[in-house]
């Protein structure tokens, strides 16, 4: 016999119900609030924890890994085409510069080892994989997770100059020195010379030109 108060899994004994031949049923109250009405022998058997509730949260548990890992296993596969398929139309840009991946990575049973790394080193959906060192090869101490931006900013042909001893692409010289959008790169394109267009002030005019157009 089964007593009012008793605890199986998410499911709490507040009542018995009734009895159906030989077995016995019983009404109990889920974790989140649902009744639910069990036999006896379900609940002494382990086949029932709970009203449905743990079954669709374990579902969908499953449903964003699956999503999430299937979203990882296109970058590793991705980087793997990359760096060593020459029909792939990156290839110039990677395995035919020298680019590699390590042997951790780069077997067809390495992708538990590359996805281990990744849910440890801060991947999320919406990041990109990114190499530290442009030239380097795709290994976890030349790699990380980074947005557009700080990849954009990575690119092989990305203009670099020269700020206080930092090598900053023109985006983010332009934004660190408050500049309207692209006004630090117009400059550099019309020829202005690397200090002047770092250190000369933005003209009166021109501000009053865009406080006009707001």
């Amino acid at each position: 016999m089964y007593y009012i108060g008793e605890r199986f899994g998410r499911l709490t004994v507040i009542s018995h119900h009734h009895k159906q031949n030989t077995r016995h049923f019983v009404v109990c109250r889920c974790d989140c609030g649902r009744l639910k009405i069990v036999s006896t022998s379900d609940l002494k058997s382990h086949r029932t924890f709970s009203c449905g509730c743990l079954s669709r949260e374990l579902r969908e548990e499953r449903k964003k890994n699956k999503i999430k890992n299937e979203h990882l296993r296109y970058i590793w596969v991705g980087m793997r085409q990359r760096c060593n398929n020459p029909n792939n139309k990156s290839y110039k840009n990677y395995g035919a510069r020298g680019i590699r991946v390590c042997a951790e990575w780069d077997t067809k049973k390495s992708f538990r080892t590359f996805e281990a790394w990744a849910l440890k080193n801060g991947y999320r959906r919406g990041l990109s994989l990114d190499r530290i060192d442009n030239d380097g090869n795709y290994e976890p101490a030349n790699c990380r997770w980074a947005d557009a931006v700080t990849q954009a900013n990575n690119k092989r042909g990305t203009i670099k100059i020269n700020y206080n001893g930092n090598m900053l692409s023109v985006t983010e010289a332009n934004n660190l020195l408050g500049f309207p959008r692209n006004l630090l790169y117009r400059r550099l394109y019309s020829g202005w010379p690397i200090d002047r267009a770092l250190t000369e002030p933005v003209h009166v005019e021109y501000q009053k030109k865009r406080r006009r157009y707001k």
